[in-house]
């Protein structure tokens, strides 16, 4: 139960920072898994450079959406069960490049 409770708290609080800090990334909270979809189609960019920027300038590793089919362009998926500090470093690295 307090895996639950943390784990969504983390989807809660990436929800919460891509509204407020990069409103052109929808952040939905998902249900029943720990894996949340980043839809970044709303930046204007190519699939290729938000992977880019994700992957060499803020360093951070999601799964690339096209890796689940051609739907999945625009997308990346981000796996929220860790710890809140390292959530965190990882948000604020995103929001550095974007």
């Amino acid at each position: 139960d307090a895996l639950i409770e943390y784990v969504g708290g983390n989807m809660r609080m990436v929800s919460e920072f891509f509204a407020r800090r990069l409103p052109q990334v929808e952040a939905p909270v998902s249900e029943g898994t720990y894996l949340m979809w980043l839809d970044f189609r709303r930046t204007g960019m190519p699939h290729a450079e938000i992977v880019r920027r994700l992957t060499d300038c803020a360093r951070v590793g999601l799964n690339n959406g096209l890796a689940f089919g051609a739907e999945g362009e625009g997308f990346v998926r981000m796996n929220t069960a860790t710890s809140r500090a390292l959530l965190s470093e990882a948000l604020e690295r995103i929001a550095a490049v974007f």
